[in-house]
């Protein structure tokens, strides 16, 4: 299986023009889910990583109260501890 089509590249001059197209890309894929069911959901990183992203999203004129969001969390912990 081919991986070159798995991964899109781009790139941002500035943080601004990055969390404006990461908003209207997420945005687009909510839109999309929604017209196929009646929910969609969106998992989000805790910490500091959606500080920027988050305010731009919420401005969009999306169906939120269709929209599930809820938080992931990345890091390993042992299973026996």
């Amino acid at each position: 299986m081919s991986t070159d089509k798995l991964i899109n590249r781009h790139y941002s001059h500035n943080l601004g023009e990055l969390v404006d197209g990461l908003a209207q890309f997420v945005a687009n894929h909510l839109s999309r889910a929604l017209t196929i069911r009646n929910h969609a959901s969106l998992v989000l990183p805790g910490g500091k990583t959606p500080n920027a992203f988050l305010p731009q999203l919420s401005q969009l004129n999306l169906p939120w109260q269709s929209i599930y969001l809820t938080l992931s969390d990345e890091r390993w912990v042992e299973t026996t501890e």
